[in-house]
């Protein structure tokens, strides 16, 4: 899962009865063909959009926009994935929500995945419903949203997202070990300062030592 917010603003949801999915998958389907020219440029195979797994929808009581699509790699040992994205609508902006996975993991992984999302929420002030004329507003809509981030996504699929997502947590693990250090570091420097001070004083350190 990839967990990324974009400070765009409030985006509003008027498109929401009128999204046209057909419409919008064959816009997504030419974007993704000709963002295949940037895959191959870089030395991957290319990526197709096969259909949607689940038809985009919106929520309006959380302002989730929810879709799915299936696609297939050109390299065998990529085959097909399937691209689950959820836009959560905030005031000042969108968290957008990503798993990548394989078709036959949906079953499995999906529960757990939206039993998951189904605790998330903007704090207090920061939530959709908290907007007041005069905040930013985005200069796009719900079809836009859904659109530009399946473009994007279609690079970052298969195994190439997989990997992704293994660094960032790998980072992640890393940044928080060495934070660990830094601080064990610290803290052993201090004792050996206080220790050395207080063999400097003498009696009065000892009564410090006792004291602590």
């Amino acid at each position: 899962m990839l967990f990324d917010f974009d400070e765009t603003g409030y985006v509003k949801d008027d498109e929401k009865s009128s999204i046209d999915a057909d419409k919008l998958f064959n816009s997504m389907k030419d974007a993704t063909e000709r963002g295949n020219e940037a895959r191959r440029a870089r030395g991957w195979s290319s990526f197709h959009l096969v259909g949607w797994q689940t038809k985009p929808f919106y929520d309006t009581s959380t302002h989730n926009l929810t879709w799915a699509t299936l696609g297939q790699d050109d390299d065998p040992k990529n085959g097909q994935s399937v691209n689950y994205s959820t836009r959560i609508l905030g005031r000042h902006g969108v968290m957008r929500v990503d798993l990548v996975l394989d078709p036959s993991q949906v079953n499995e992984v999906l529960p757990s995945f939206q039993s998951l999302m189904s605790g998330f929420s903007f704090t207090q002030g920061s939530r959709y419903a908290d907007f007041v004329k005069g905040d930013k507003v985005a200069e796009y809509g719900l079809t836009a949203l859904i659109a530009g981030g399946a473009t994007a996504i279609a690079l970052k699929t298969g195994i190439f997202a997989k990997l992704l997502a293994m660094l960032a947590a790998l980072w992640k693990v890393i940044a928080v070990a060495f934070a660990a250090l830094l601080t064990r570091i610290k803290n052993i420097s201090t004792a050996i300062k206080r220790k050395f001070g207080r063999d400097r004083s003498g009696p009065q350190g000892d009564d410090l030592t006792r004291s602590e």
